[in-house]
C-alpha cells in the first residue's frame, strides 16, 4: 500500500512545494519453507508476495541464477491473487530435476524492487528407504538369535517399520560317529524334515534389534532385512547366515533291542520318542557301548 504526501513550504520569497511518495517493500509469508516430494513426481513451488506494484522476483537455486530458458524442466508462472498480493509458481519436472543423489535443493525467491527480500524453500525428494546395514549377531542359543543392525537412508521419510525374512537354508552339518576299539556301531538314525520353513517377524522403526525365537536347535538360517517407510519397502539386504547351538535330547533312546546277527556281533535298535523335538532339527549321534568281556551271568552255560 503506497501513501503520497505533499508539504507546501510558504515564505516571504514565496512558496514550494513537495511530493512525498511512500511505497510498501515486498514482504513474503514465510522466510524459510520445507517442501517434500516424492522422487520422480512434479513439483511446484509458491512464492508469493505483498507489497505495491509493480512487484518482480528472481529464482535461485543453491545460490546459483536459475536459467529457465535453459532448463526446459523448470518453469515459472506468475498470477495476481489481489491489488497487493502476487504469486509465482515454479515448477520442477521430478523426472528430470529430482535425481537419486539430489538429498535437497535449495530454492531462493527475492525481489530488489523498495528493498530486498528473500525466503528460502528447502527441497527434500523422498524415496524408498535404503536397506538396513551392519546386520550381525549379538546373541545366539539354541533356539533364539538376537539380531542387530545399523539405520540405514530413510529416504527423507520416516521408516515406520523393519520386516526380517527368517528361512532354513537346509545345510545343517551333522558329525559322523567316531568309532573307539572297544566298541562299534551298526546303526543311527535320523529323524526331520529337509524342506525349507520361512516367516516374517515385523518391528518398529524405531528399532535397531530383534529377537527371532522359536528357532530349531543345531539349524542354519538364512535371514535378510527390508526397511519401510510411507513411500514402500527398500530392496532386500545382504542375505545373513548363522547356525543356531545344539542343545541335548529331552530324553534317552526307548525301546532299545538287540539282535543277534553273526558269532560276534549284535544289531542294536531304538526308537526315539522322547528325544522327539530334538530329532526334528538335527541329527541324533548315538553309539552302542559294547564291554570288552561279558560278564559271567550274562553268559550261556551248556552242559558238556
Amino acid at each position: 500500500m503506497s501513501l503520497a504526501f505533499t508539504l507546501t513550504s510558504r515564505g516571504h520569497l514565496g512558496r514550494a512545494r513537495m511530493f512525498v511518495l511512500l511505497e510498501e517493500s515486498p514482504r513474503f509469508e514465510t522466510k524459510f519453507r520445507t517442501q517434500m516430494v516424492k522422487k520422480g513426481d512434479d513439483v511446484t513451488l509458491t512464492c508469493s508476495v505483498s507489497g505495491d506494484p509493480p512487484l518482480s522476483i528472481t529464482w535461485t537455486r543453491d545460490k546459483q541464477p536459475l536459467n529457465l530458458e535453459t532448463e526446459p524442466s523448470v518453469t515459472s508462472v506468475g498470477r495476481v491473487d489481489s491489488a497487493l498480493k502476487h504469486a509465482w509458481l515454479l515448477t520442477c519436472m521430478g523426472k528430470t530435476t529430482l535425481t537419486s543423489n539430489l538429498l535437497s535443493r535449495h530454492f531462493f525467491c527475492g525481489s530488489k524492487k523498495v528493498g530486498s527480500f528473500q525466503v528460502t524453500i528447502s527441497l527434500y525428494p523422498t524415496e524408498q528407504p535404503d536397506a538396513p546395514r551392519e546386520v550381525q549377531i549379538s546373541e545366539t542359543g539354541s533356539r533364539l538369535v538376537r539380531l542387530s543392525w545399523e539405520p540405514p537412508f530413510s529416504g527423507n521419510s520416516l521408516i515406520t517399520k523393519y520386516i526380517l525374512h527368517i528361512r532354513e537354508n537346509g545345510k545343517n552339518s551333522f558329525l559322523l560317529l567316531p568309532e573307539f576299539a572297544y566298541f562299534s556301531v551298526l546303526s543311527q538314525v535320523c529323524v526331520g524334515s529337509a524342506s525349507s520353513q520361512s516367516r516374517n517377524i515385523s518391528v518398529p522403526g524405531t528399532n535397531t534389534s530383534a529377537d527371532i525365537s522359536d528357532l530349531r536347535p543345531s539349524t542354519g538360517y538364512d535371514v535378510y532385512l527390508i526397511a519401510e517407510n510411507a513411500i514402500g519397502p527398500s530392496g532386500a539386504g545382504r542375505t545373513f547366515h548363522f547356525k543356531t547351538e545344539e542343545e541335548v535330547p529331552d530324553g534317552p533312546p526307548t525301546a532299545v533291542k538287540a539282535e543277534a546277527i553273526g558269532p560276534d556281533a549284535l544289531r542294536i535298535s531304538w526308537e526315539v520318542e522322547k528325544a522327539a523335538k530334538y530329532a526334528e532339527a538335527q541329527m541324533l549321534r548315538g553309539f552302542v557301548r559294547l564291554p570288552k568281556s561279558i560278564p559271567a551271568r550274562f553268559r550261556r552255560k551248556t552242559n558238556e
